[in-house]
């Protein structure tokens, strides 16, 4: 591995493990500024996908923060994070759902085939290889298991970001990826075959539905 990228690595673990430090379920119950209104509608928009999938088994919210989507979805959900601080909120916000404090880009300490969806919001941004959390995450879901959630896209709006309250946090971020509809649907379609694939909010977000691939 090159030493640039491996300072890289350590870098955006450090920071998601060490540093950052942000709640989005309080932005979200209470209005801070913007970035309430940014939480408010992707959550909406991901709940709706939630809705329509309308399936009852077991569920995984894989980068779970502290639980925004976590607290709404069934009983018994798995919620992983690479960040304890998160998982100590969490754990008040979402008092029904179970949480795992690891790394989605490592191994998810879940048996094979055990779930039946796995949400996965504004999470495979943040990730330096995102093409291994979805093997895992593909891994974990039983055959046809169903992967819905958001990235970021390429949208100007983005440029708000930097008025948040917490805009000294977001200048510490070491990696944050903006996608376009291309690189989502290769970075999707290596172990998922996408069943609903669109844009909100002036391309601000790229929302998606994916069914896990057979394998041969």
């Amino acid at each position: 591995m090159e030493p640039n990228l491996k300072n890289l690595e350590e870098q955006v673990k450090h920071y998601y493990r060490c540093t950052e430090n942000y709640d989005w379920t309080r932005a979200v119950d209470r209005f801070i500024g913007p970035e309430t209104i940014f939480h408010w509608t992707r959550c909406r928009e991901t709940l709706k996908l939630v809705k329509k999938v309308n399936h009852h088994g077991c569920y995984l919210d894989v980068g779970c923060g502290t639980a925004l989507i976590t607290r709404s979805l069934p009983s018994g959900t798995v919620g992983i994070d690479l960040n304890p601080r998160n998982l100590q909120k969490a754990k008040q916000y979402a008092v029904n759902a179970r949480f795992i404090h690891c790394d989605a880009e490592g191994t998810i300490p879940l048996r094979d085939q055990s779930l039946d969806v796995a949400v996965c919001t504004e999470t495979l941004e943040h990730l330096l290889y995102p093409d291994q959390a979805l093997k895992e995450i593909s891994r974990v879901l039983k055959p046809k298991g169903v992967l819905l959630g958001s990235v970021p896209g390429q949208s100007p709006i983005w440029k708000l970001r930097w008025t948040s309250r917490s805009s000294n946090s977001f200048n510490e971020e070491p990696y944050h990826k903006h996608y376009s509809r291309d690189e989502v649907e290769m970075l999707l379609s290596q172990y998922f075959n996408i069943q609903k694939l669109y844009s909100k909010y002036i391309q601000m977000n790229w929302f998606f539905v994916a069914v896990k691939k057979e394998t041969l």
